[in-house]
């Protein structure tokens, strides 16, 4: 499948990612048409058909060819050919109504809402259990990127965007859960 911004102007994200007993991440994306892509990226199993991924960058992150760094920087960006190389990774699943549906809720003002929202750090509530992060990634025509919105983070640390739009985009969208191989 081809992608393009035009299509993409956002797309929602649930993932968990964990170092602490082997390298854990996985999750799904879904885009405004309804499709859900799922992802499984670890040493012994993978759903992508290669082993690229790419990740988004932050000010802060160290070498961006290092797959073992991850942050939980609230903001961050990825240029349209990563995100869509990810895409192109990932299972891709036919249209559920509930999703197609749901991918109507997000407006213009919902993601100005949330781009400037503050993002309430609850701090580090506990250790070696992976994050739970759900994001949105809103396209930039100005900048050609997609920036990352943090929506909620739970796990190690517990962040959480103070927008009044956040709680229903996550319940609408779904949450990555924990799974065990």
């Amino acid at each position: 499948m081809k992608f393009t911004a035009g299509e993409l102007p956002f797309i929602y994200q649930s993932e968990f990612y964990s170092i602490a007993w082997g390298m854990e991440h996985y999750g799904f994306f879904i885009d405004p048409q309804g499709r859900k892509y799922n992802y499984r990226i670890s040493k012994d199993y993978r759903y992508a058909v290669t082993g690229k991924w790419n990740w988004f960058k932050t000010a802060k992150t160290g070498d961006p060819s290092d797959d073992t760094v991850y942050t939980c920087e609230e903001y961050g960006t990825i240029t349209p050919n990563n995100l869509f190389e990810n895409l192109m990774n990932s299972v891709e699943y036919k249209p559920w109504f509930g999703y197609k549906k749901k991918t109507n809720i997000i407006t213009e003002e919902m993601i100005a809402d949330l781009l400037q929202s503050p993002i309430k750090d609850h701090g580090d509530i506990t250790c070696d259990a992976g994050s739970f992060t759900n994001s949105l990634y809103v396209y930039d025509a100005e900048m050609g990127i997609y920036k990352r919105i943090l929506l909620s983070m739970d796990g190690d640390i517990k962040k959480s965007n103070q927008s009044i739009y956040t709680h229903n985009i996550v319940k609408c969208f779904g949450q990555t859960r924990l799974s065990f191989r």
